[in-house]
């Protein structure tokens, strides 16, 4: 790659985002800031969180000083499906110092140099 073309490349803004389900943090990602409502359906269908576009019933993006918050209200039987995945996957690898009412706590223990690494390899790759 030629290192002259990068340095002139303009990135997008990313920001960490939060989606909650129902009251519920599920994910935490880097995210641009923008269209979070469809990000956030696009997100819901992908992951079988929900069947179709009809089980959402709402999205509201709160700002944080960490970043933002999407909540998505979705259909009951789509919060139980939900609460189910999450029995299963804490059951399977329990996040140590995860607290579920902050959905940024996870965030304060993330590897930083693990982070500027992966961004580095994108960069010059």
């Amino acid at each position: 790659m030629n290192l002259a073309l990068a340095s002139d490349a303009q990135l997008a803004d990313e920001v960490p985002v939060a989606l909650v389900f129902n009251g519920i943090s599920h994910a935490v990602m880097m995210a641009t800031p923008l269209h979070l409502e469809d990000f956030a359906l696009g997100f819901a269908l992908t992951e079988g969180l929900v069947d179709h576009a009809q089980q959402v019933y709402g999205v509201e993006v709160l700002e944080h000083a960490m970043g933002l918050e999407v909540h998505i209200d979705i259909a009951a039987q789509c919060e139980t499906r939900l609460k189910e995945r999450r029995r299963q996957s804490v059951a399977a690898k329990p996040e140590e110092n995860a607290n579920p009412r902050d959905p940024f706590s996870i965030l304060a223990n993330a590897n930083s140099n693990a982070v500027l690494v992966g961004l580095a390899a994108l960069l010059y790759s």
